[in-house]
C-alpha cells in the first residue's frame, strides 16, 4: 500500500510539474475506455456489475495511455461505491465544440457536503473503501485538464453518481 501511495505521489508530482510529455495523437475515445476497464474487469465481474458503453467511437487528440489512466480511476471509483448487481452506463457524444463522456452509476451518489471536495488530493469520502488513498480522482482531473478538458461530479436526480468529462476542440 505504501508503494502504491509513493508511485501515485510521484506520478502526480510529475504531472503537476509538466515533466510528463503527453502525446497528442488522434485516439478513439471508446477504445480508450475499453483499455481503461481491462485492469478492473475481474472486480466488475466479482460484483456482477453491468457495464454499458454507448456512443460512436469519437476521435480526440490525446494520449491514450494517460487518458485510460484517468478513466480507470473514475470508473474504479464507481465500481468501489456500487453494491452487487449495480450498473454503470457510459455515454459518448460529440458536437462541434466538445466531446463529452458521461459515466453514470446507480449507487447511492455523493454526499452533498462532500461534493465540492471530490477532486481534492487526499480527500476520502465517508463511504470510501479502506484501501483508498484519496488520489485517483485528483489524478484523473489533472490528466483531463491537461487534455483541454474538464470533469464535473454530480448526483443524478433518480439516484446515483455522474461524472461528466468534456474535451474541448481546439479550432
Amino acid at each position: 500500500r505504501l508503494e502504491a501511495l509513493t508511485n501515485s505521489l510521484l506520478t502526480m508530482s510529475k504531472l503537476d510539474a509538466g515533466a510528463i510529455e503527453l502525446k497528442k495523437e488522434n485516439i478513439d475515445i471508446k477504445n480508450t475506455i475499453y483499455l481503461a476497464v481491462e485492469p478492473i474487469i475481474s472486480l466488475i465481474g466479482k460484483k456482477n456489475i453491468a457495464l454499458n458503453i454507448e456512443g460512436k467511437g469519437v476521435q480526440i487528440k490525446g494520449d491514450a495511455y494517460w487518458l485510460s489512466e484517468a478513466f480507470l480511476n473514475i470508473i474504479k471509483n464507481s465500481v468501489e461505491h456500487l453494491k452487487v448487481n449495480g450498473q454503470i452506463n457510459i455515454f459518448i457524444q460529440s458536437n462541434p465544440i466538445f466531446t463529452e463522456v458521461r459515466i453514470e452509476d446507480n449507487g447511492s451518489g455523493f454526499l452533498a457536503n462532500e461534493l465540492p471536495y471530490i477532486f481534492k488530493r487526499f480527500f476520502k469520502g465517508k463511504n470510501a473503501s479502506k484501501d483508498s488513498i484519496g488520489i485517483g480522482l485528483s489524478m484523473a482531473r489533472t490528466i483531463i485538464e491537461q487534455h483541454n478538458g474538464e470533469i464535473i461530479a454530480e448526483n443524478i436526480k433518480e439516484g446515483g453518481a455522474r461524472f461528466r468529462v468534456k474535451f474541448y476542440k481546439i479550432l
